[in-house]
């Protein structure tokens, strides 16, 4: 599921993977040209024991994660995904390559 973030080059999109956890994944385009690159990944994951957590900070159930997700995203990207997280005492992994 993708949103419209309202951030120029940057392409967010969620999804469940086989373990049930839902990852949150990014690529910023022309973000990392000061670093020699013309663009970055990461990977935001909150693991399935965490999900009640997630629903919690959506306002939903578990099962209504993907569709709270994809009502709110775009407020949550622009906030910064993790920020997002921690603020609403949510655990997640980042990994950027």
């Amino acid at each position: 599921m993708t949103a419209d973030h309202g951030i120029p080059d940057l392409h967010v999109e969620a999804k469940f993977n086989a373990k049930g956890d839902f990852v949150i994944e990014g690529q910023h385009f022309r973000a990392g040209a000061h670093i020699g690159r013309e663009d970055y990944e990461y990977y935001v994951t909150i693991r399935s024991a965490d999900l009640p957590a997630l629903a919690a900070a959506l306002g939903c159930d578990v099962e209504g994660v993907p569709a709270a997700w994809g009502e709110q995203s775009a407020e949550i990207v622009r906030a910064g995904e993790r920020t997002w997280l921690a603020e609403n005492n949510v655990p997640s992994d980042l990994w950027v390559a």
